[in-house]
């Protein structure tokens, strides 16, 4: 049975591609019917032959048709994880110094849209200044069979996935790129800490937060984050409401707390993030304005803010990892309680404040960066083993300087 005349049957699952050496398998998301067996084995004759050694040095990967049709018009989970995967495949062969992977397509004429998709993400992977067609290369076998190639050639530079680590600007966070994890390493922050200003803040109940010269912002070093009433207030209904508080705190905003942590690590100032501030609400007319960030507060008495202090230090060791590690009883952040004036004697701002670090923290457990092994099978490469290799090249930048 092939796989389309099945696939079709249950338009109501999502499906994504996980592939195997010599089979591929289509793995629902969510729940599948009972009564029907889940097919393993495409009945491609060429995709069996072709993963099966046919082609001298060829893939041993093949992805099925469905693997295409996700990344263009599947459901937006599926469509992330197929091209994470793809782009995992294509990391671990640009760090064996080439390989192929072969994509079972039916209309070649969607190729087009995967390319949207795929290959601003694939430059981020070339690890040095060379061009996207120094390094890749795409060619049919067939009009149903066509090989994603890294194209054979020296590397000197260590392909990774993820940094999992993040860099501040004025607008946000944002990436680092494979240039600037080597000159980080090489040479960290030489600049001297510009006066962040924060200790001259005064938070009033209701008010418009402003620093000593009127004005607050956020900015390169400082964010601003909303607490929901039912976690700033006690009284409601959440038994766990200091555990909820910390949880929130950690990945209930717009971005997790762990990305401004590796962020603000690498400012010689350091950086905060304070919870318990609103932004204003803005008319039509301000819509472009840097908004004004007005003051709530958090309720917390003396064991609340004693127990949300531990819980925020407890999840940064045990979630996040740095180069060179630091001692076990070195964070990298402290939690402050700021008074709000006119807020009674248990209203605070919550500072998680940011030290700077002289290496690498990582809102993970560390890079991901992926290669060929021995046995042709795609896997991690280990944390100790990447610091190694960027620590070379790192010494190499300073020889070159």
């Amino acid at each position: 049975m092939r796989c389309d005349d099945w696939s079709s049957k249950f338009s109501n699952v999502n499906y994504s591609v996980l592939w195997v050496k010599d089979v591929y398998t289509v793995n629902a998301i969510g729940l599948f019917p009972k009564c029907f067996c889940l097919p393993t084995v495409h009945e491609c004759l060429t995709c069996k032959k072709i993963s099966g050694g046919s082609i001298p040095g060829g893939p041993s990967i093949v992805l099925a048709s469905d693997f295409i049709k996700t990344v263009i018009s599947g459901p937006k989970p599926a469509k992330q994880k197929n091209v994470e995967n793809f782009l995992k495949l294509m990391n671990a062969r640009l760090n064996a110094g080439g390989g192929s992977v072969c994509v079972h397509i039916d209309d070649p004429h969607c190729l087009g849209f995967f390319d949207e998709k795929v290959d601003d993400k694939m430059m981020e992977l070339i690890a040095d200044d060379t061009l996207f067609s120094d390094n890749f290369e795409r060619c049919y076998q067939d009009e149903n069979h066509v090989l994603f190639r890294v194209k054979q050639r020296q590397r000197c530079h260590l392909s990774t996935f993820n940094f999992n680590t993040k860099q501040s600007l004025d607008r946000g966070l944002s990436d680092l790129t494979h240039g600037q994890m080597r000159h980080w390493i090489a040479h960290r922050s030489t600049s001297e800490p510009a006066a962040s200003g924060k200790n001259r803040l005064r938070f009033v109940k209701g008010e418009v937060v402003k620093d000593g010269n009127g004005v607050f912002q956020e900015s390169v070093s400082v964010q601003a984050k909303r607490v929901p009433e039912t976690l700033a207030e006690k009284g409601g209904e959440d038994e766990n409401r200091i555990e909820s508080l910390a949880e929130y705190c950690w990945e209930g905003t717009s971005k997790p707390l762990s990305h401004y942590i590796s962020a603000f690590t690498k400012l010689r100032q350091g950086g905060s993030v304070y919870f318990g501030l609103s932004e204003e609400k803005r008319g039509e007319k301000q819509e472009m304005r840097t908004g004004r960030f007005k003051c709530d507060g958090v309720a917390l008495d003396d064991s609340e803010r004693k127990k949300l202090r531990r819980l925020i230090v407890q999840k940064v060791s045990q979630n996040m990892q740095s180069i060179p590690i630091p001692p076990a009883d070195d964070s990298p952040v402290e939690v402050e309680f700021r008074q709000v004036v006119e807020g009674g004697a248990d209203l605070f701002i919550v500072e998680v404040a940011v030290k700077y670090v002289d290496g690498v923290v990582f809102y993970a457990r560390g890079p991901l960066s992926y290669r060929l092994s021995q046995s042709g099978k795609d896997e991690e490469i280990t944390i100790k083993e990447w610091i190694k290799h960027y620590q070379k090249s790192a010494s190499s930048m300073d020889q070159a300087c």
